[in-house]
């Protein structure tokens, strides 16, 4: 917990630990001489800026930037940019569907879940980032809800299939149209009036 001291230090090989051989405070202390035979490097500023960009965003910079350009969380920015994969995985994503939040939730939840589960990184996952946001769709259109959707993205998971290929063969859409709703009751009821009079007897 102390301060670093500037010292020079001698190798004791017999005991395998270092001894102080003399303090320097300022670089005087060290003697530097000029060295004529060396010419002056002058770089230009345009060189360190393309070299800046060749450099890849670090993940502090990366979670900084899911901050102000995504408006997510400090969490959810910092959780998505210290790993690579999802950070790159969520990014695909948002060129898809346009609520970041959403996206941010399904990968750090349910999606995370699953790849821990089966000890794997999102890249050998068969969810491509264009069925994850159709499913997130669809969740808005009202046509599934929370329960339905983890059910559906399991199966995605598990086969890579389209999510409205999953939710049309299950039968699994929500009826949404108060009128269509009346129809399909009244179908029910038209077919089986006995059952329906047993019920409403039992009110």
């Amino acid at each position: 917990g102390g301060g670093i001291i500037q010292q020079t230090r001698h190798y004791d090989s017999k005991t395998g630990t270092t001894k102080v051989l003399r303090s320097k405070e300022e670089a005087h202390d060290y003697r530097y001489f000029p060295e004529p035979d060396l010419v002056p490097i002058y770089i230009e500023d345009k060189m360190i800026e393309d070299i800046r960009k060749t450099i890849p965003e670090l993940p502090s910079a990366k979670a900084k930037r899911f901050e102000k350009q995504y408006g997510l969380p400090k969490y959810d920015s910092s959780f998505l940019a210290n790993n690579k994969s999802l950070a790159d995985y969520f990014e695909q994503c948002c060129r898809h569907y346009n609520n970041a939040k959403n996206i941010a939730k399904w990968i750090m939840g349910d999606f995370s879940a699953l790849l821990n589960k089966e000890k794997m990184t999102i890249k050998d996952s068969k969810v491509t980032p264009e069925n994850l946001c159709k499913m997130l769709e669809i969740i808005d259109k009202g046509k599934i809800n929370y329960k339905i959707a983890k059910s559906v993205f399991e199966e995605m998971f598990s086969t890579g299939k389209n999510p409205q290929k999953i939710i049309e063969d299950r039968g699994l859409e929500q009826i949404s149209d108060e009128g269509l709703l009346e129809a399909v009751i009244e179908e029910v009821i038209k077919d089986n009036p006995d059952y329906f009079i047993s019920i409403l007897r039992c009110l």
